[in-house]
């Protein structure tokens, strides 16, 4: 969607468009938690205490990957 598709004629965005984004993303957040405490308590009754803390290295470095592979996607001139 064009970014002038979202503002008004006065200049101010358009409720609709702001506050659906605005409401579903609190609700993503805590399902996220929600689904990552039942992950890591099964994690903990079928392994030892220290997967947890190997898994958390293996998710950044993962995400850190893909930080920046998504930066050179994004910025072609800067990295």
């Amino acid at each position: 969607m064009r970014r002038d598709a979202l503002l008004c004629r006065t200049g101010a965005r358009r409720a609709d468009v702001t506050t659906a984004g605005g409401a579903f993303l609190p609700v993503a957040f805590n399902v996220a938690i929600f689904f990552a405490g039942i992950v890591g308590a099964a994690l903990l009754t079928v392994a030892d205490g220290l997967v947890l803390p190997v898994l958390m290295i293996g998710f950044g470095v993962v995400a850190l990957a893909l930080t920046v592979y998504g930066r050179r996607n994004a910025f072609p001139g800067t990295l």
